[in-house]
């Protein structure tokens, strides 16, 4: 079976799939660099189904393309909180156990006891990719990804979703939203967010567009509401009450 990148850019490969300030990618665009990036992946860094790949990084096209990238691999994503000091980050990596962590820069590794292989976004997207590379297996009961609850109540805890359970929200989400073939969801939440990845997963689901911020700044969020083709956008109660 395709991946949902797979038949989605196959289905609408001129439709839009991902806006980041001047920049946009339809979905056919989006497989390619995916799928280029998956084969680096995949040939140096030796991922493949049933790994899971740890991401601590901003929103950002390139980031959006990564975690597509991983996905193709047949792996797992875990996009971490940026926010957290290094021995929260520790502690959540000797958790999880990826196979590799990407982040921005070299600096603040992992501690060296916990033998997570560290990769940089730009060394990712610098490596030469011999040919676009695509899991040969694909199932919705595969997992899709891992993500830590905030902690509120006590220790965050790691949650795993298959990529049934991201259709499932999709489906509910369609039925109570609709949909449209020009949608387009602003993502203002962070990516380490189920909110904002399930952005990412729902656009992928139903070939809509999605709009990426990298943190909230009301008066350029507004901007984009108004000049944009922004036609849902999700929110948490202090960033509504902000605008």
């Amino acid at each position: 079976m395709n991946t949902p990148l797979q038949d989605i850019a196959q289905r609408f490969p001129t439709r839009l799939a991902l806006i980041d300030g001047d920049r946009e990618w339809t979905w056919e665009t989006i497989l390619h660099d995916a799928g280029m990036l998956a084969d680096v992946l995949h040939r140096e860094h030796a991922i493949q189904p049933g790994d899971t790949v740890a991401t601590l990084l901003d929103n950002s096209a390139e980031h959006v393309i990564l975690l597509h990238a991983i996905w193709l691999t047949g792996a797992a994503v875990a996009p971490l909180n940026t926010r957290l000091l290094r021995i929260e980050r520790d502690r959540q990596l000797e958790l999880l156990r990826p196979a590799m962590l990407v982040q921005t820069s070299v600096d603040a590794a992992p501690d060296p006891i916990l033998d997570v292989p560290l990769a940089t976004l730009n060394e990712l997207f610098s490596a030469k990719p011999d040919h676009d590379f695509f899991s040969a297996d694909f199932d919705f009961d595969q997992p899709c990804s891992v993500l830590f609850t905030s902690g509120s109540s006590g220790t965050p805890k790691a949650v795993p979703h298959s990529w049934q359970q991201h259709r499932a929200s999709a489906v509910a989400s369609a039925e109570n939203l609709g949909v449209r073939d020009d949608d387009n969801w602003q993502c203002v939440i962070p990516l380490y967010h189920i909110g904002g990845l399930a952005i990412l997963t729902r656009g992928v689901l139903h070939g809509i567009g999605t709009t990426l911020h990298d943190g909230f700044e009301p008066a350029s969020i507004a901007e984009t509401l108004r000049s944009r083709r922004i036609t849902i956008t999700s929110l948490v109660p202090t960033m509504l009450h902000r605008l």
